[in-house]
């Protein structure tokens, strides 16, 4: 994770010294949840001043749709069976997100306006991912950084 992609602080504690930039719609991020010392990573959807809502899993973003381009679910099959990915898979403004048409709590949400300083999270995952759609918007100040590169970590036991 790149800490250092949008503020440059103070080394060990909270103190901002420079902006670089500002968190962009489909940049994968760390964010440590409100109130707690967890952490999650996230994809932005959603930038500050922008209306965004969700229909059947369809991100809407100032009433326009994002264009999702349906993938081939049996070029996904090297996903463990334990990451239970859902039925569909698209690909999302560049990026991949999974869903089961239907099924999700959460697949409907909105419209809600962002704030100045107020990002849209979600998870590639649509299914099976607490993000802003449960918890709201988020904070700039609890965006960590930029998520650079995800390793794998071997099969969970």
């Amino acid at each position: 994770m790149n800490q250092a992609a949008y503020t440059l602080r103070l080394p060990y504690s909270n103190a901002k010294l420079l902006r670089i930039s500002s968190p962009k719609r489909g940049d994968l991020v760390q964010v440590r949840l409100s109130g707690s010392s967890s952490l999650a990573i996230k994809r932005v959807m959603g930038v500050p001043g922008e209306t965004i809502e969700l229909k059947e899993n369809q991100l809407i973003v100032n009433g326009q749709v994002v264009p999702m381009k349906p993938l081939k679910s049996a070029d996904f099959a090297w996903v463990p069976a334990m990451n239970r990915i859902g039925s569909s898979v698209g690909s999302e403004d560049g990026h991949w997100v999974t869903f089961t048409p239907g099924w999700s709590a959460y697949r409907n949400h909105g419209p809600i306006r962002l704030a100045d300083g107020e990002y849209f999270l979600l998870g590639d995952n649509r299914d099976n991912s607490a993000d802003s759609r449960t918890w709201g918007p988020v904070s700039e100040d609890l965006i960590r950084g930029k998520v650079v590169a995800v390793l794998p970590t071997g099969p969970r036991q």
